[in-house]
């Protein structure tokens, strides 16, 4: 689970990719599904 939610952030946050580029439906999504995945039980 950290493993996903990890790379979720790392998508959301790297300084490399700017974040005007990407739709800003598309990183809502991808926000709510790292939400999601945190809050997620874990076991």
């Amino acid at each position: 689970m950290n493993a996903v939610t990890g790379a979720a952030q790392i998508g959301l946050d790297r300084p490399g990719i700017p974040q005007d580029s990407r739709p800003s439906e598309a990183l809502a999504r991808q926000r709510a599904r790292a939400v999601i995945v945190w809050n997620a039980p874990q076991g």
